[in-house]
């Protein structure tokens, strides 16, 4: 936990150090759409099964252009997942229940500009889980995940865009906990992004 985050400082650091050398910056608004589901990597039979509501996350972005058509992405995304968990069948009747998890998420992407209103980006997630849920076979999201996605950009008043995107995230790719039968959050995402050209 104490390495992730002396990463984050550090790539932070790399930010305002950019600003020094007059690089053009972007700060942003943006939602997420998650259509997600918390899987295992490998098959397991007689597991709990899980179903998910589609899931928003909301925060704020802010990039830096260091070379050309080349961005980092960094910002703060506030995210909470809503599942419906059934129990392995037995051989007394089971009872669906409820479970929530609220984690932040820390973006660290590497963002390529193919067309002036396209573009294609990729990287790694720090989660940082804020909340527990009921069930542990999904309280274990905290760690780095991945995403890869692509999007356009659209000019709208001077110096203001609108961003649309879609994605793949997979989170606990690599989790603060070794636990065993560890499921991942893997979610196809829809963004909307406003973002201020500095």
């Amino acid at each position: 936990m104490q390495r992730a985050a002396l990463v984050v400082l550090f790539l932070i650091s790399l930010t305002l150090s950019a600003q020094e050398n007059n690089t053009k910056s972007k700060f942003g608004l943006e939602s997420k759409f998650n259509f997600g589901e918390f899987i295992f990597f490998n098959q397991m039979d007689g597991s709990a099964g899980i179903n998910s509501d589609c899931a928003s996350s909301f925060g704020i972005s802010y990039s830096y252009n260091f070379k050309n058509n080349f961005w980092f992405e960094t910002g703060l995304l506030y995210q909470k997942v809503e599942s419906e968990i059934t129990p392995a069948p037995t051989a007394l009747p089971v009872q669906p229940y409820s479970a929530e998890i609220w984690w932040m998420e820390i973006p660290m992407y590497f963002r390529m500009d193919l067309k002036p209103w396209f573009f294609f980006k990729g990287g790694a997630i720090l989660a940082l889980q804020s909340e527990e849920s009921l069930s542990t076979s999904l309280n274990n999201q905290g760690g780095w995940g991945v995403f890869m996605g692509m999007g356009f950009n659209i000019p709208m008043y001077k110096a203001i865009r609108l961003e649309l995107e879609s994605g793949i995230k997979v989170l606990s790719v690599l989790s603060f906990k070794s636990i065993s039968n560890n499921r991942h959050y893997v979610a196809p995402t829809l963004g909307v992004r406003i973002t201020y050209r500095k």
